[in-house]
């Protein structure tokens, strides 16, 4: 018995997957199509559109919309990921000592307190300084 339907689509040319790689983005869209229109199932079975929303990221807390000003606000205050730490210590091959003076130079007192927006300048400066202390 059929108790709902869902309908998404995906495309290749969405913002998102422009710099993918073209032999695995197939399967990506693919499965972002699926997942839309289980999202799309799902509200529809209940009734449940005037209830839930697929579109919270555009909405905080207390109801009221969050522009694209306050999105980009946020994003900048997040915290880099452990993966990235550990590329700043690759990137020093190692040399703790200047990831400490990088780190420094931009205020931070630990890599854990790094966000994102500071870290490819941070990374940058880690290169530049690397390359510094080889030319010496």
């Amino acid at each position: 018995m059929l108790i709902t339907e869902g309908m998404g689509s995906c495309s290749t040319k969405e913002k998102r997957y422009k710099n993918q790689d073209a032999f695995t983005l197939d399967n990506t869209v693919l499965k972002m199509a699926k997942k839309r229109a289980l999202v799309d199932a799902a509200l529809t079975v209940g009734s449940l559109s005037d209830i839930f929303t697929q579109d919270l990221d555009d909405i905080d807390i207390e109801g009221n919309e969050i522009t694209k000003e306050k999105q980009q606000i946020a994003k900048e205050d997040d915290i880099i990921t452990e993966a990235q730490r550990k590329r700043m210590f690759a990137l020093a091959q190692g040399n703790h000592e200047i990831v400490k003076e990088v780190l420094d130079q931009f205020g931070y007192e630990h890599s854990k307190d790094v966000k994102k927006v500071d870290y490819e300048k941070i990374c940058n400066k880690i290169e530049q300084r690397l390359q510094q202390g080889q030319a010496q």
